[in-house]
């Protein structure tokens, strides 16, 4: 499912391929040739970007972090240029990021409220990185952070259809939960996305955590629960 993503054509297919999203990364390049206003974006330097961008999937924002990434291969790039690009991956609907929650603490724990970096589909950062179902088997670290990103994904689908959305916590202490769902009626969840089961007692301890900081007068209570289990 990482790899051959939620495009219509891989989910009605039985084989295991990423020909789709390295089809969809390669037409995005040679085209080219975007174009918005005075800005003109090279197709090379926008795959690098994507590259960077997909090795940073799932963790909060850090555009210096990308920047100093592509400036190793890329002297003549400065910030705003790689400003405009992410802009533009966003415009294409690449990037799907999601925001830091603003939920109501009890306590006066500072919120971060940096957002947390997705793309729209698993398979776009397989491609983009040159990955393959050996190479991610043998990267645990980065194949969670890629199961993350999938899951985000469904989870957005599923809110989205009712009317819910989707944001992460991460306060001052460095207490996460990778994802808050919200619905219009004031119902919410705290999910935690694991690829393992050594990891479900910590998770459920950081769940009851963040439980216990929420203000339940103003918030309303939780729908606390354990997420994507594998």
């Amino acid at each position: 499912y990482i790899i051959r993503g939620g495009w219509p054509q891989a989910v009605t297919s039985n084989a295991l391929s990423d020909n789709i999203a390295k089809n969809y990364i390669e037409k995005l390049s040679k085209e080219g040739l975007y174009e918005n206003g005075d800005v003109r974006y090279n197709p090379d330097r926008l795959k690098r970007i994507l590259h960077s961008i997909s090795r940073n999937i799932s963790s909060p924002i850090n555009v210096s972090t990308i920047y100093d990434d592509i400036l190793s291969n890329d002297e003549s790039i400065s910030r705003t240029t790689l400003d405009n690009y992410i802009d533009l991956l966003k415009k294409l609907y690449i990037i799907d990021n999601v925001p830091a929650w603003n939920g109501k603490l009890r306590s006066k724990f500072a919120i971060r409220t940096k957002e947390k970096l997705e793309l729209v589909d698993s398979s776009l950062a397989v491609a983009s990185l040159g990955s393959n179902y050996e190479t991610l088997v043998n990267d645990l670290n980065t194949l969670g952070l890629l199961f993350e990103n999938l899951c985000i994904r469904d989870l957005k689908i599923y809110a989205e259809s009712l009317g819910g959305t989707v944001s992460y916590y991460r306060d001052e202490t460095n207490l996460e939960c990778d994802a808050i769902v919200e619905l219009q009626n004031g119902d919410w969840g705290a999910v935690e996305i694991k690829l393992g089961g050594n990891s479900v007692e910590t998770a459920s301890n950081n769940l009851l955590k963040i439980r216990d900081r929420v203000d339940t007068d103003k918030l309303g209570g939780a729908k606390i629960f354990n997420g994507f289990n594998w």
